[in-house]
């Protein structure tokens, strides 16, 4: 027993440690990570941006984003818009072409995203490729701010932040501070050239670089995944890749306020990840999980070995004070600190969230979205 109980007891101590150490690694990822400023001298040539939207039944959503693209700080001239729709059955098509200026495209023999992506890539007149979600509202500098990133150091793939409202429930709140980690976890990844992330509802890429790997051939069977497979095309075959660290760089969009639409986002979300291979990626979400398992090992195993539930409260606390001070300072980056609000319910709630997410990594499901059923 006694042997048993020292074992324990060191296991808690390494893992704690471990977790530290993978915490505030990717943390100084993000910090290393150079902040992109708007520039006070502006080039003679600016760089011109083909906007691309690709959206199906995003009617509540597509006027808010086309006005604040509208609304840009930059040259008109240098940005041209296409809203690319995807079989929409409602008025998504009709609000774009209300637009004056803005050039849109009905799927007719193809759907989905990545074939709208594409079809949108078709058209596009530009050296960059700048693609967006309808439920995105941008800040006026952003357009500026992703030129001075190009004008610094010409990349062909630019990850660009996101940030989700916070809103007021816990659901909402737990999307934020969720959202909050993942762009640290993927501005660390870029800076060490470990592994590559990238959300698809805000990210540019050269169009020439885009053509050159081929687009999204190859991935066209996966409902999710045009961001991260694109970016590993581009990694693989030795394109630069770069994040975009800035708050007025990130697009806003909105949380899933119900529960159960949020968890069929993730479920799709995680059906992408078998197919992503990347074993430094990989040994992360390992790890993460390994954590939080073991947490639940302590407390279950606590009536065969008193001394675990001591270790399991011990655990629980190191990870919460490691977690909470992590995303505190993620949040003061992105200027809300309320979410924090609902820390301690979004943390014991990532440990049925990494679970259910794992389960369906691991075994994916069909799901319906969009009306959909994906398979």
């Amino acid at each position: 027993m006694i042997i048993l109980e020292g074992l324990s007891f060191a296991l808690a101590l390494f893992m704690m440690f471990l977790y530290l150490v993978l915490i505030s690694k990717i943390y100084h990822g993000w910090d290393l990570t150079e902040e992109t400023l708007k520039p006070k001298i502006l080039p003679r040539e600016k760089t011109a941006f083909t906007i691309i939207i690709s959206c199906r039944n995003e009617s509540s959503n597509l006027v808010a984003c086309l006005d604040s693209l509208l609304n840009v700080e930059y040259e008109k001239d240098l940005l041209q818009i296409v809203v690319v729709d995807d079989h929409s059955t409602d008025d998504t098509g009709s609000i774009a072409r209300s637009y004056e200026g803005i050039f849109c495209i009905t799927l007719t023999d193809s759907f989905g995203k990545k074939a709208a992506m594409t079809s949108g890539v078709s058209v596009a007149s530009n050296t960059h490729l700048w693609f967006l979600d309808a439920d995105c509202v941008l800040h006026k500098d952003q357009a500026s701010l992703l030129d001075a990133q190009i004008q610094k150091i010409d990349p062909d793939f630019i990850a660009c932040p996101i940030i989700i409202e916070a809103g007021k429930s816990i659901l909402t709140r737990f999307q934020y501070l969720d959202n909050a980690a993942m762009m640290a976890i993927t501005a660390n990844g870029i800076y060490r050239n470990d592994y590559f992330l990238a959300n698809g509802a805000n990210m540019v890429i050269k169009k020439a670089s885009f053509n050159a790997v081929g687009g999204f051939a190859g991935n066209e069977g996966l409902a999710s995944g045009d961001d991260v497979f694109l970016i590993k095309k581009m990694n693989e075959s030795g394109k630069k890749i770069a994040f975009l660290k800035s708050r007025r760089g990130a697009v806003i969009t909105k949380a899933e306020n119900d529960l159960n639409a949020f968890l069929i986002q993730r479920k799709r979300w995680a059906t992408k990840t078998k197919s992503y291979a990347n074993k430094a990626l990989f040994k992360i979400q390992g790890f993460i999980f390994s954590v939080h398992l073991l947490i639940v090992v302590y407390f279950l195993s606590a009536p065969f070995l008193p001394i675990n539930l001591m270790l399991g409260i011990f655990i629980l606390f190191i990870k919460a004070v490691i977690d909470y001070l992590f995303l505190a300072r993620m949040s003061d980056f992105f200027g809300n600190r309320t979410p924090l609000k609902a820390f301690i319910p979004a943390f014991f709630g990532y440990f049925f969230y990494i679970f259910y997410t794992g389960l369906h990594a691991l075994f994916p499901k069909d799901y319906v979205w969009k009306d959909r059923k994906v398979t």
